[in-house]
């Protein structure tokens, strides 16, 4: 099934270009994004592989391709009893090529599910949460042992959290319960990522008892903390990348002097530096939660505040740049705000990210930036 596009391109006077890709639509059987759309992907044919919370052919969501052209074809459309449905989390390919991911609610027993699909729709369900492990919000990640590992945030009052593996013919193991007993990370892990080499790294969000941190784990289920929030150095953090510095980087909304948000790094021994702090003045403010690390060592981001646009800087925070402004944010072809997700690079060096808000029917574009021009 092959969508309709919506596809310009714009040059913001002497700013780096930025186009439309592709413009949402509000309500139909195509994939409709009115919620956080999750990690996209860059797949090995060069498509963009997402999920969209709702629409589809059962309007449970589905997940969607989408070519550097702006083509979008849906892959799979969830069928909410069975497999599923709101998938918020995003998706992650593994090394077969196939496509993971996560449904926050639904499935056999309500709970969430979480599934694998080909990019040519065949679709594999492997294990639906029970009520004290339920509530996936993260895309799983395949191991080197070829096993899918995540994490869920539970809703539920007493439930905190938890990291799991699944295998391939949907065996289930629990490995480590967040925030509880002997556990050095706080409850409510937002997201897990692999890491280069082995292992995996994640943010917890934290509660009354234990602060917001930074994690890594193992495929045995061995959790270690990296970096607890101790004192409100950044707040609603939820996605976090490791560098090959072997720092940790990403952005928090608020925190900083003005409190227009930062870009922060998290070392293992010197533990936490402000990289950038905005002044909401030209430089922006309220940076989207996430940022994409550049083959030209730089990092490169969004921000959703006053200024709103794409910007890069050194991880020691000098040569801040505002790539290009996002305006306007409604009417037909406009850019979006609201970018609640890191931008990703694709295999042609271009930027590429969705905006919740804008476009022509107010509602979610995906957009391609190229730095080259900055």
């Amino acid at each position: 099934m092959v969508c309709g596009l919506v596809l310009v391109a714009l040059c913001l006077q002497d700013k780096t270009p930025l186009r439309v890709l592709y413009d949402f639509p509000l309500k139909s059987k195509q994939p409709v994004l009115s919620a956080d759309p999750g990690a996209i992907v860059e797949g090995s044919n060069g498509a963009f592989y997402g999920c969209a919370n709702q629409g589809g052919e059962r309007f449970g969501g589905c997940v969607f391709s989408l070519d550097k052209q702006g083509v979008l074809q849906v892959v799979y459309s969830f069928d909410p009893r069975k497999d599923g449905f709101n998938p918020t989390g995003g998706v992650s390919i593994d090394d077969h090529g196939s496509i993971l991911g996560t449904c926050a609610y639904g499935g056999q027993n309500t709970y969430g599910t979480v599934w694998t699909v080909t990019p040519d729709g065949n679709f594999t369900l492997l294990h639906a949460f029970q009520r004290e492990d339920c509530r996936p919000m993260s895309p799983p990640q395949e191991g080197e042992d070829g096993n899918y590992y995540g994490v869920t945030t539970p809703d539920m009052q007493g439930a905190h959290g938890v990291f799991y593996r699944v295998t391939l013919s949907g065996e289930y193991t629990v490995l480590h319960r967040f925030g509880v007993g002997d556990s050095p990370v706080g409850s409510l892990p937002w997201c897990l990522k692999r890491a280069p080499g082995h292992g995996f790294y994640g943010v917890a969000g934290g509660d009354g008892n234990k602060p917001p941190s930074v994690f890594t784990a193992e495929s045995d289920g061995a959790v270690k903390l990296v970096h607890a929030n101790q004192h409100g150095e950044f707040y609603d953090l939820r996605d976090i990348t490791l560098a090959s510095d072997g720092n940790y980087y990403g952005a928090s909304d608020e925190g900083g002097t003005f409190n227009n948000g930062v870009i922060l790094k998290l070392s293992p021994k010197a533990g936490y530096t402000e990289v950038y702090r905005f002044q909401g003045k030209e430089d922006g403010s309220k940076p989207a939660t996430g940022i994409a690390m550049g083959s030209d060592g730089f990092i490169y981001g969004a921000t959703n505040g006053f200024g709103a646009g794409y910007f890069r800087v050194r991880p020691n925070g000098s040569d801040y740049k505002v790539l290009t402004y996002r305006f306007p944010a409604q009417g037909p072809n406009s850019f979006g705000v609201d970018c609640n997700r890191a931008p990703i690079f694709g295999s042609d060096g271009k930027l590429y990210g969705i905006c919740m808000l804008g476009g022509t029917n107010s509602t979610a574009v995906f957009e391609v930036l190229d730095p080259q021009g900055a």
